[in-house]
């Protein structure tokens, strides 16, 4: 497996938490991995939340590099961004998701 899923989460364990959870106060079901990350997108944009966001941006470098298994280098470069940006980007997303669906345990301190 390439380097790309070695920083916070690994790409079983975030695949397993997607797959399985859903965001406090929907129906638990089994869902699509990406449609739990465009429900944390929308929900956590609203005026309302408070605490930490997840930037469409950051669901994208999740989804392609974690759930499709992309390298993040090439991902980073069809974003226009650097493998040491897209990589920070990345990691603060997994520990937002972890958290986000309440597991701060997975979530680098």
């Amino acid at each position: 497996m390439a380097a790309a899923c070695t920083d916070l989460l690994s790409h079983d364990e975030l695949h397993d938490v997607l797959s399985r959870e859903t965001p406090p106060g929907e129906v638990r079901r089994h869902v699509d991995p990406s449609d739990v990350l465009t429900r944390l997108v929308n929900r956590t944009a609203r005026p309302k939340h408070r605490g930490p966001t997840l930037t469409e941006q950051q669901a994208a470098l999740i989804a392609h590099t974690y759930l499709d298994g992309r390298l993040l280098s090439d991902v980073a470069a069809e974003m226009g961004l650097s493998i040491d940006n897209a990589s920070k980007h990345r990691t603060r997303a997994a520990g937002v998701i972890a958290r986000l669906l309440g597991h701060p345990d997975l979530a680098e301190d």
